[in-house]
């Protein structure tokens, strides 16, 4: 990870909300959608999203930690918000780990590199005008529910 992209990930996983987990292109890249709560910009109460990029992934683990929680309501997600980060060199690798408290998840990944780029929230608006919700799930909706949302339209 260069120097620039480090400065951003320290500032962004300062307090990260996760709102979206894409593993669509594995074998080239994870990404991790958050909204980001300390950095300088804000608008409407949220942080800018980025995309946080961890590129050819060699070693993956995620360790859920919610189900003890109650939440009030069936309709309810636990949230993931990552507030805890430690990064260290191993060769050619970066391997990095994501944590928060209590019921959200960890993150452990050994990658080749991270890449950071900002993600207009008008993107996700679109496709989702409520995924900014406390208690929702991640922004992005399942086959079954994407599809829903587009025949309503």
């Amino acid at each position: 990870m260069n120097d620039q992209s480090r400065n951003l990930f320290d500032i962004i996983f300062q307090e990260a909300h996760v709102v979206d987990f894409d593993f669509s292109q594995w074998d080239r890249r994870l990404r991790l959608v958050v909204s980001a709560g300390l950095t300088k910009e804000n608008f409407e109460g949220r942080g800018p999203l980025h995309n946080v990029d961890f590129i050819k992934v060699k070693e993956l683990s995620w360790h859920a930690n919610h189900l003890d929680v109650v939440l009030d309501s069936p309709e309810q997600h636990c949230q993931w918000v990552i507030m805890e980060f430690h990064v260290e060199k191993r060769g050619q690798f970066d391997s990095i780990r994501l944590s928060g408290f209590g019921p959200t998840p960890s993150l452990h990944v050994t990658c080749s590199d991270v890449h950071i780029s900002e993600l207009d929230a008008s993107v996700v608006d679109r496709l989702n005008p409520n995924w900014n919700r406390p208690y929702l799930p991640l922004a992005r909706p399942g086959f079954e529910e994407l599809l829903r949302m587009l025949k309503r339209r």
